[in-house]
């Protein structure tokens, strides 16, 4: 999480320095990387619920 933040915030810094938006390709690029990040931060949370019951099944 902390590396797509300081992606995003560097893009930024970027943009604001030249002028100039990110390519096409790097907003594409940040954009599934933010995406991706989502479901690794609540899958600590939903990890138990999904596990349980196959680990009771056996």
């Amino acid at each position: 999480m902390l590396a797509v933040a300081a992606g995003w915030l560097w893009i930024v810094r970027r943009s604001r320095a030249t002028g100039r938006g990110p390519y096409r390709s790097t907003r594409a690029m940040m954009g599934c990387a933010t995406v991706r990040t989502g479901p690794a931060l609540i899958w600590p949370h939903v990890a138990p619920l999904a596990i349980g019951p196959v680990r009771g099944a056996r």
